[in-house]
């Protein structure tokens, strides 16, 4: 309290106390002189003559090239300076092209454990139902899992006959 006594001045027991020690501790703060037209004026033109410094383009700006790229020869022999050729053989650099005719293989994704829509609805009607007898919710939660799978084997069902209609 009496380090932030602003945050318990409405306090029942102490709030009289607090307000006091606030005012008496503004007694010893001396008052800033109110500023003038003038004082306003000169401090935005002392901001006007500050330039804000942007470290990524003062360090991007002493690059030798960013007005005209280096000519060939230099940019090769930078290229070598850079990058020796036994390091480039057996690198993670690949340089093939990809061919975009080539059959990529389905992937199984059986296996992936993804979003868990019965353990969803078991947590929902078991949030819904407080209070409620549980053998009652064991019976909605059985019937709740059994009309999501129907939903999912009947838009597997949709899927497979328009697919069907396709070919």
């Amino acid at each position: 309290m009496t380090a932030a006594p602003h945050r318990f001045d409405n306090d029942p027991i102490h709030g009289k106390a607090l307000e006091e020690q606030q005012i008496l501790a503004s007694n010893l703060v001396s008052k800033p002189t109110p500023l003038t037209e003038e004082d306003i004026v000169e401090r935005f033109q002392q901001r006007r003559k500050t330039t804000k410094s942007n470290l990524i383009q003062s360090i991007a700006n002493k690059n030798k090239w960013k007005d005209s790229p280096p000519k060939p020869d230099v940019a090769r022999h930078i290229g070598e300076e850079a990058w020796k050729q036994e390091d480039l053989n057996d690198s993670e650099y690949y340089t093939n092209r990809t061919v975009p005719s080539k059959n990529i293989p389905s992937i199984d994704r059986s296996d992936r454990v993804g979003e868990d829509k019965e353990m969803a609805a078991r947590v929902d009607i078991q949030a819904k139902g407080k209070g409620v007898d549980q053998e009652l919710l064991d019976i909605i939660e059985t019937e709740e899992i059994h009309q999501q799978r129907q939903k999912k084997d009947d838009w597997k069902s949709a899927i497979s006959d328009v697919d069907d209609l396709l070919k």
